[in-house]
């Protein structure tokens, strides 16, 4: 089947008939549609009789514009006819075959548009390897005919490519149950048993081998050996690592070093110190260069208690004494103080930053309490939105007050771009006071303006005062 559309832009009805013969002429189309023919209902009627269809289909036009016609042979069989003021939508068929819908552009359109896509991009359309997916609603024949003239392409089915399923709908659990059932089939012929340990060990060497075993014909994965809290941000980092580099200050500011024979852990750099906020400890003065790691204050499995009094204060050295020391000189090890086990966790580590932010808010919040400033200036905000005036001229004062204004002081400052002089007068750096107030031109129409400046002169240097 052949079909026809044409964008008919009101054509001159003298010229009508002749030209749709010309082009049915050359096509041979067995069904026409036009649009925007701007004809009546029976004109159209008449031009069905002159180009020699049999059946006709027309929607009234919308004022002065559309009208959309429908021309078909009588061999083809339609039904189903579904329109509004800008389209038509119809079933057609062929003598006695299955119906198919009558879209826009048909298979062999598609074709041509890969084609010269292939054409243009320099990346060719491989039929072997590519494949149409239809809807369920779609018959046997229709998709026959459609793979046909897309040179013989595939129809998607519930297949695999590197091993992942091909069509993936609403279900994914339907779509991967597969991989269950490949686990249970490999676990039930599993036998329980223990390996030898150098067996173990010789698995885990040729994995190891696997991710970093690098030669000179073979690169594998670079390994960094460097502290997380040494290494920086950078602006193409991904989300992820980027969380948990913000994240590293929360877990330094939480490890402590719990002492076993004291030689890795400095005496005065690393945090050690029992019951101390900051686990810290400050050498007396001049004292610090006598001791520099901690084994040097212990004797024997036990606090060097004379030593301790002469190099560090006398409070450190109470909480010191506290601290057990391991009879057989065990290693030092790290360990997070905020945790009863320990070890850190993102759980825990969340709980802390929430309950250090909330206790970081409510400081704040009774600094600013006890600050008649911050009162004075709550009050002038609320006075400030509260006011009958226009939301932009409120969000000027606002910024002048915040002193934000994008004056030519604050953009020199902020960029170190551009001449910080007044641009008007040239007499003076262009900062707020002087724009609101100094400037001639702001003088001269502060003067103009029917407003009284009794008391308010003496406020001028500070646009906050004034």
């Amino acid at each position: 089947m052949r079909a026809m559309l044409w964008n008919y832009r009101g054509a001159v009805r003298s010229l009508t008939a002749p030209q749709l013969k010309e082009a049915i002429r050359l096509h041979s189309p067995s069904l026409v549609f036009l649009f925007e023919t701007k004809n009546s209902k029976n004109f159209m009627n008449k031009v069905k009789a002159k180009i020699g269809f049999e059946n006709i289909f027309v929607v009234d036009p919308v004022e002065k514009a559309g009208v959309l016609t429908l021309f078909w042979k009588k061999e083809l069989e339609v039904k189903n006819i579904l329109f509004s003021d800008f389209s038509i939508e119809v079933k057609i068929g062929e003598g006695k075959s299955k119906d198919t819908w009558c879209c826009g552009q048909e298979a062999e359109e598609l074709w041509i548009l890969l084609e010269i896509y292939g054409k243009t991009s320099w990346q060719m359309i491989n039929t072997n390897k590519s494949s149409v997916f239809f809807s369920k609603n779609v018959g046997k024949d229709h998709k026959n005919m459609m793979l046909q003239k897309l040179n013989h392409m595939r129809s998607v089915t519930q297949s695999k490519y590197l091993g992942l399923p091909v069509v993936i709908g609403r279900s994914k659990l339907q779509v991967f149950q597969y991989i269950k059932d490949i686990l249970c089939g490999k676990l039930n012929d599993w036998k329980v048993c223990k390996l030898p340990k150098k067996l173990c060990q010789e698995m885990s060497k040729e994995m190891a081998r696997y991710w970093w075993g690098a030669t000179k014909e073979e690169k594998k994965i670079h390994w960094t050996r460097a502290p997380i809290w040494t290494m920086r941000k950078k602006p193409n980092d991904s989300w992820m690592w980027q969380s948990i580099l913000q994240s590293r200050e929360l877990l330094k500011e939480g490890l402590r070093e719990r002492i076993g024979d004291g030689k890795t852990v400095h005496m005065w750099k690393d945090k050690w110190l029992l019951g101390k906020g900051s686990g810290l400890i400050k050498p007396r003065r001049d004292n610090e260069e006598i001791v520099e790691r901690v084994s040097e204050v212990i004797v024997d499995g036990k606090w060097n208690k004379e030593l301790l009094e002469k190099v560090c204060n006398e409070e450190d050295v109470k909480e010191i004494l506290k601290i057990p020391l391991s009879l057989e000189g065990g290693k030092d090890r790290i360990y997070w103080c905020h945790s009863s086990t320990e070890v850190y966790t993102v759980k825990l580590g969340y709980m802390v930053a929430r309950g250090q932010n909330k206790e970081k808010k409510r400081r704040n919040k009774e600094e600013a309490s006890n600050s008649s400033r911050n009162e004075e200036q709550t009050r002038i905000w609320r006075m400030l939105w509260g006011m009958n005036i226009k939301h932009k001229l409120k969000h000027f004062i606002w910024k002048s007050l915040k002193r934000i204004l994008p004056v030519n002081e604050v953009n020199r400052r902020r960029t170190e771009i551009g001449d910080p002089m007044c641009k008007v007068c040239g007499n003076q750096v262009e900062m707020l006071e002087h724009m609101m107030f100094f400037c001639e031109n702001a003088k001269e129409i502060w003067r103009r303006a029917p407003i009284s400046w009794y008391g308010l002169e003496c406020f001028q240097e500070n646009f906050w005062l004034w």
